[in-house]
């Protein structure tokens, strides 16, 4: 999985000529070699619990890192200039729960807690979404809550692979954060941004069809062809023809549905994976952490 992410992005810097469909056909057959031979090596087909752990660092590192654009955008009717406090905000409610972090791991599993966040960072997101312009502290409250859940997605999932997967070491634990920061930009900015597009292009026929018809255009997902827009043309014909206003509200109104939808796909998603991941530990006892016997 990080080989196929690192090849996608590599290919794409050094400017090959590919289509998305052959880039993915070359990433994914590029990782599965390596995969292979790093199985062959080791004399192992893998831990399946691990791999879909990676894959959950896709959701957990966008959720947590590629919405604080939107969250800052949206802050800013309530909050004015000083909008940008709402990520300090963030970073001192997560500081403050890691140090306490231990209350809950001494009452709940790595699954639980991380199921727990994900529920927080979707009810934060889609309070968010629709808390009223002007109403600072109902905005706080909302942010509040999307803080708690990012609070303890990293910490968690890292003790949670370190704890099944001891004997991986450093290597175990940095993959799993390289695939979190390696997803973010490769895969979780593409589907926010598809997110904002279908968002936007919904508020744009909203403010003039014939906007809209004037400014769509083709985009490409990974392969996958939908119709987004030209941004700059269709923001001057919104403010020539509508004013300034309209042209904000619109995009005020479709960074809002954004959230809501990450919320719906990624935290939501999440949660759901992580009870899952829970019962599987439940049905087979309860979950331990793997201890290694010290060698005499």
């Amino acid at each position: 999985l990080a080989f196929a992410l690192l090849t996608y992005e590599i290919t794409k810097q050094m400017g090959l000529e590919m289509v998305d469909t052959q880039r993915l056909a070359v990433s994914a057959a590029v990782g599965a070699v390596v995969g292979a031979a790093v199985g062959i090596y080791t004399k192992s087909f893998g831990k399946l619990l691990y791999f879909f752990l990676c894959v959950l660092m896709i959701p957990i590192a966008t959720t947590e890192l590629g919405t604080d654009a939107w969250i800052k955008e949206l802050m800013t009717p309530s909050m004015g200039e000083y909008a940008g406090w709402a990520i300090a905000l963030s970073a001192l409610i997560m500081m403050v729960l890691r140090f306490q972090a231990g209350i809950l791991t001494s009452r709940f599993s790595p699954p639980v807690i991380l199921a727990i966040s994900s529920f927080f960072s979707a009810v934060g997101l889609i309070c968010i979404s629709f808390v009223p312009e002007g109403q600072l502290a109902v905005v706080l409250l909302a942010f509040t809550l999307y803080a708690v859940g990012q609070t303890f997605y990293w910490p968690t999932i890292l003790g949670f692979a370190a704890e099944q997967y001891p004997k991986g070491g450093a290597m175990t634990l940095n993959t799993v954060s390289a695939i979190g920061l390696l997803s973010v930009g490769i895969i979780g900015a593409q589907v926010l941004g598809v997110f904002n597009d279908k968002a936007t292009i919904g508020e744009v026929q909203n403010v003039s069809q014939v906007v809209y018809e004037d400014s769509k255009k083709e985009a490409s997902f990974f392969g996958v062809k939908y119709t987004s827009l030209d941004r700059g043309k269709a923001q001057a014909a919104i403010i020539a023809n509508h004013g300034e206003e309209a042209h904000s509200d619109a995009i005020n109104k479709a960074n809002r549905k954004s959230l809501r939808l990450t919320a719906y796909f990624f935290p939501a998603l999440m949660m759901l994976a992580f009870i899952a991941i829970a019962l599987v530990f439940a049905a087979r006892g309860g979950y331990k952490p793997v201890v290694l016997e010290e060698k005499e």
